[in-house]
């Protein structure tokens, strides 16, 4: 009886780590944001992915956050580019940016030009946007 309640549990612990990992490669907020279109703007962009869970403390952390989320802001390239920092947990607004906890949204002059880590690194290598990845203190 407990060869066939350890062959059990050893199928579960098995079926559960081959759950999570499927899970885990989809990367942060990839439920909401494989909801996004290209070319959307800002106040669509608002609609798919809701309001996000930072609110500012002092009145100088309201110029970085936007609709819940930090944002960082650049004028390049005679555009306007807005990174918008989608997380799921409240975290504070001087705390650096961590890979694993957040996912960002690129909006050039109000229109959503991609998303996600693999399109922001490529973005920010073209267009000079900064990092965090290559600039770890960027707040």
């Amino acid at each position: 009886m407990s060869d066939i309640k350890g062959t059990s549990v050893a199928a579960l612990l098995l079926a559960s780590t081959l759950l999570l990992t499927a899970c885990g490669d989809k990367g942060m907020g990839s439920e909401t944001l494989g909801k996004l279109s290209e070319n959307i703007t800002t106040d669509s962009l608002f609609r798919v992915i809701g309001t996000g869970p930072m609110v500012p403390v002092t009145s100088s952390d309201s110029i970085r956050i936007e609709n819940g989320y930090r944002r960082s802001q650049y004028f390049m390239n005679n555009a306007n580019y807005k990174v918008l920092w989608y997380r799921e947990v409240a975290a504070p607004i001087d705390s650096a940016i961590v890979i694993e906890e957040v996912a960002p949204i690129v909006i050039k002059n109000d229109s959503v030009v991609g998303w996600g880590w693999k399109f922001f690194d490529k973005a920010s290598a073209e267009v000079g946007l900064p990092n965090p990845k290559t600039t770890p203190d960027m707040n």
